[in-house]
C-alpha cells in the first residue's frame, strides 16, 4: 500500500490541531440532528428503548467505520483532516476500533444510562411540556444517579485534552491506535 503522504518529513508532519479536530466533531454532531431528534422525540413520546439503543449503536458504527474505510468522519473530511497510521498510511480495522474505545465506552455507559432510566417507573408517565417537566426528569435523573457516565466522561476527556499538549497532537486513544490526524492541504510538506 502506497503511504497517503509520501512528501511529509516527520519533523514537519501538519498534524490536526484541537481546535480543528473539535470543529469535525461538532460538523459530525451537526449532521446528526435528525438522530438526536429522534432520540428526544423517543424520550419524550415513544418511550422505546429499542430505538434508543438503536440510535446510539448508528452513532458507534459511524465513527470506526468511516475512519477505517474513508480516513475520517464526514466532520474530518469537510475539516480536511485524515486518520493515517505512524506510517501515514490508511489505518486497519483494529486501529478504528481502538481509537473508538474511549467512545464505546461513553456510549456503553449511555445505554446503561438510558435503560435505566426508561425502566424507571416514574419515567413512563414524563413528557415534556412545560419546565416543570423537564426538572422533574432532572430529580428522576438526579435520584437514579450513575457514576459510571461520570467516570467515562472523566477518562474521555481526558484522552481528547491531551491533544492540546502533545507534539504530535495524539489524544489518547491516537496513541493506543499508533494513529495520527494529519491536515490533507497542508502547505508544511517536505520532501524525505
Amino acid at each position: 500500500m502506497q503511504p497517503l503522504q509520501p512528501t511529509i518529513n516527520k519533523e514537519n508532519v501538519p498534524y490536526a490541531s484541537f481546535t480543528e479536530r473539535l470543529l469535525a466533531y461538532f460538523i459530525d454532531v451537526a449532521l446528526f440532528l435528525p438522530l438526536t431528534a429522534i432520540e428526544a422525540y423517543n424520550t419524550n413520546w415513544w418511550k422505546r428503548i429499542d430505538i434508543m439503543l438503536l440510535c446510539i449503536l448508528v452513532w458507534s458504527i459511524y465513527k470506526p467505520l468511516m475512519e477505517w474505510k474513508f480516513g475520517g468522519t464526514l466532520g474530518k473530511k469537510i475539516m480536511q483532516i485524515r486518520v493515517v497510521n505512524y506510517d501515514y498510511e490508511a489505518i486497519n480495522f483494529n486501529q478504528a476500533m481502538l481509537r473508538f474505545s474511549v467512545f464505546f465506552a461513553r456510549n456503553l455507559a449511555q445505554a446503561i444510562t438510558y435503560i435505566k432510566l426508561f425502566m424507571h417507573p416514574a419515567f413512563a408517565a414524563f413528557h415534556f411540556e412545560s419546565m416543570e417537566d423537564l426538572n422533574e426528569l432532572i430529580l428522576l435523573q438526579e435520584d437514579n444517579p450513575d457514576p459510571t457516565s461520570s467516570i467515562v466522561l472523566f477518562f474521555l476527556l481526558f484522552s481528547v485534552t491531551r491533544i492540546i499538549f502533545d507534539p504530535e497532537r495524539q489524544a489518547h486513544h491516537d496513541k493506543i491506535a499508533r494513529t495520527y490526524c494529519i491536515k490533507t492541504n497542508s502547505k508544511k510538506r517536505v520532501t524525505k
